[in-house]
C-alpha cells in the first residue's frame, strides 16, 4: 500500500515521456491521423534525433517542422529539411532541441491548398 502513491505518479508522468504521439483532426476531406517517432527515444537536450512522420488519411505537398521552447522562447538553432521517404512517411534527421525542459514540436502540413497545424509536447 505504502508504493500505490509511487505506481500513480508513474503512471501519470511515463506517458509524457514517450517519443511518440498520435493526433486526428476531422476536417471536410476525412480524418487525418498523424504520429511522430524518434530515433533515439527519449529525446535528451543537445542530442541529435532523427523525426519521423507517419501520415494517414491525405496526400501531401509538403511537412515543415520547427520547435520551440516555451519558456524561453527560443527556437531552433538549425531548421530540420523533411524528406517523404514513401507513402505516408517523412523524416527530418539530425535534429536538435539545445536546452533542457519542455518543447513544443510543430507540424505544419501543406496539402490540395490547405494548411494543417499540429504542434506536439516534448520533454527532456
Amino acid at each position: 500500500m505504502r508504493f500505490a502513491p509511487l505506481a500513480l505518479l508513474f503512471a501519470v508522468f511515463l506517458p509524457l515521456s514517450c517519443a511518440s504521439s498520435a493526433s486526428r483532426t476531422e476536417h471536410g476531406y476525412g480524418t487525418v491521423v498523424i504520429e511522430y517517432t524518434t530515433t533515439p527515444a527519449p529525446i535528451q537536450a543537445n542530442v541529435s534525433f532523427d523525426f519521423e512522420l507517419s501520415i494517414e488519411g491525405v496526400d501531401l505537398d509538403d511537412v515543415i517542422v520547427t520547435a520551440v521552447h516555451p519558456k524561453t522562447r527560443v527556437h531552433l538553432l538549425a531548421e530540420p529539411t523533411m524528406r517523404n521517404v514513401s507513402a505516408g512517411k517523412w523524416v527530418a534527421q539530425d535534429m536538435l532541441l539545445h536546452l533542457p525542459g519542455e518543447w513544443e514540436i510543430a507540424v505544419d502540413l501543406y496539402y490540395n491548398g490547405r494548411e494543417r497545424h499540429y504542434t506536439f509536447p516534448v520533454s527532456l
